[in-house]
């Protein structure tokens, strides 16, 4: 009988990852030859690990001798299972306790419905999804009571903690408005004592007018001459007295607004602290939920779940979206694509835009982005606006995710490769959904969010250096390169920036063929080559 036949490639792997490790290293120590084939340069015990062992399975499932070994573990899984199952009937035990019984510790403890469809038993959806779930249930493990116990006497003392230093808190702020009320009263005060000199100031003036008049008469009056200069001397000294009281205002005037520059100093540092800390960069939760959300609303659009893309483009969103980094899109394709995200995220399906015009100022487009909406696009923008005062905007404002349409992409040809050191190209363009403007009829969806650090550079992987290689090839600057590349962690990481990012750049932007003028990415996504998309690069972006 043959089983692999009616099996999905989800449940070969599932088979390839129970079949025992010792079981594999038996069966080929006696078929040298085969696993030589497979795996050149190699000895059957060199496989180390169940992972390894089920994955060269499930590579080589199409092999005649392999496909033979897959089958003969299914057959000697089931006869395990109907084994022990006989043997709990033959104890006098009911059909339904018999798979409770036995399915929990069989080869199928994870996958129910696998076994049903292997031995063609007819049971009804509702019976196997119940027997699924209570398998589930019977293997999971036991709550600790004590370490429960243990958390919440940790959390209480947490609790206590903050509430400490709340209250610390608001006494500071109590005495700081105390101590500022005291110095306005001051500054008052003082404003006063400014307004009572300014009549004398006006008296010093005419008094000096007087002494000049006093000189002219002194000329024709002689007799009169010590008494003007007594008089005069009197007047001068009065003067003086006044500009020191005056000066001396004036100097306590100017250390007190120092004071008072330097409290509102620290206010707004303090201030400036917290709008930084909420305008960190921010994720999802349960990023889970948001790509279930978000995956109802594609295939809402039309979007199928079974095109050799569709993984492809959830792994670039997931990657891009949370970076705090600005998204360059096609405004055809991406208005579409926006509304799907808006929708998921913020509870509503019409993204936040503001459009470019010719009087549009800088600060229009910070006062747009400290909007309270979660994703905002600037229409246009790129082109027509200079990039490098955009730029400092973005860091300030890496809670919202911001994308950038233009309306083709030769717009990009003017823009410097490195402007893509602050910012993505999202290109959407070959997903033909994405160019229909549907009201979505998915139920708007909020998804909770909260800070996020994106993850720092991590060590070189063979993706990452690949990924180097080509973008080196393409006459990317190697910063942008090094930026690119601490992002590539696998191969699915890579494929999706190759498809998405990449190849449309090299394509779309700089009228390039990548199959020309990349020789690592012929070598890997070639007819020869081992990439998994291959198929999909060749047909959307072979010469």
């Amino acid at each position: 009988m043959s089983f692999l036949q009616k099996l999905s490639e989800g449940e070969i792997l599932y088979i390839c990852s129970k079949i025992p490790l010792d079981y594999f290293h038996i069966y080929f120590t006696k078929q040298p030859r085969l696993f030589a084939k497979i795996r050149p340069g190699f000895r059957p015990l060199s496989i180390k690990s169940q992972t390894q062992a089920s994955e060269l399975l499930f590579k080589e499932r199409n092999n005649k001798i392999i496909n033979r070994f897959i089958e003969e573990s299914i057959q000697i899984m089931i006869d395990q299972t109907q084994r022990k199952i006989r043997d709990e009937l033959n104890d006098g035990n009911s059909e339904d306790l018999a798979y409770y019984r036995t399915l929990p510790d069989s080869y199928f403890a994870q996958n129910v419905t696998l076994y049903f469809k292997l031995i063609d038993k007819n049971h009804s959806e509702d019976y196997i999804s119940l027997l699924a779930a209570v398998t589930a249930d019977s293997q999971k493990p036991p709550v600790s009571s004590e370490n429960f116990k243990e958390k919440i006497k940790n959390l209480e003392e947490e609790i206590t903690q903050l509430k400490t230093k709340l209250a610390s808190i608001k006494s500071n702020c109590k005495n700081f408005e105390a101590k500022l009320k005291e110095k306005s009263a001051v500054v008052e005060r003082l404003n006063d004592k400014c307004a009572e000199i300014l009549p004398l100031q006006t008296a010093v003036r005419t008094a000096e007018a007087n002494a000049e008049t006093l000189k002219i008469k002194l000329q024709t009056k002689n007799d009169l001459s010590k008494e003007y200069e007594t008089q005069l001397t009197t007047i001068k000294s009065d003067r003086d007295q006044l500009e020191a009281q005056l000066a001396t205002l004036k100097t306590d005037r100017d250390l007190l607004h120092t004071q008072l520059e330097d409290e509102l100093k620290k206010q707004r540092s303090i201030t400036l602290v917290n709008q930084q800390e909420a305008r960190k960069t921010k994720a999802p939760i349960d990023i889970d939920d948001f790509l279930e959300n978000l995956e109802g609303n594609f295939i809402n659009v039309g979007l199928r779940s079974s095109a050799e893309y569709y993984a492809l483009l959830l792994i670039q969103l997931r990657h891009i979206l949370f970076q705090g980094m600005p998204v360059v899109i096609n405004k055809a394709s991406g208005l579409v694509l926006m509304k799907c995200l808006t929708n998921t995220i913020s509870g509503h399906q019409n993204p936040h835009l503001l459009s470019y015009k010719s009087d549009v100022t800088i600060n229009d487009v910070d006062f747009f982005l400290f909007s309270d909406e979660r994703i905002v696009c600037l229409d246009n923008f790129i082109g027509n606006f200079n990039e490098l005062e955009l730029i400092p905007l973005f860091y300030n404002h890496k809670d919202k995710i911001i994308f950038l349409t233009l309306a083709y992409e030769g717009t990009l040809r003017y823009i410097s490769k490195e402007f893509w050191l602050y910012a993505h190209y999202l290109n959407v363009n070959r997903i033909v959904s994405f160019f229909s403007c549907p009201e979505l009829e998915q139920r708007p969806s909020l998804i909770e969010e909260s800070s996020f650090e994106p993850p720092k550079t991590i060590a070189k992987t063979r993706y990452s250096n690949l990924l180097g290689d080509i973008l080196d090839e393409l006459g990317f600057p190697k910063n942008v390169n090094s930026q690119r590349c601490a992002e590539t962690t696998d191969e699915q990481s890579l494929c999706a920036a190759l498809a998405f990012e990449i190849l449309p750049y090299c394509t779309d932007v700089l009228r390039l063929s990548p199959y020309n003028v990349s020789e690592r990415f012929l070598q890997y996504a070639g007819a020869a080559g081992r990439c998994p998309s291959k198929n999909l690069f060749w047909e959307w972006f072979k010469p």
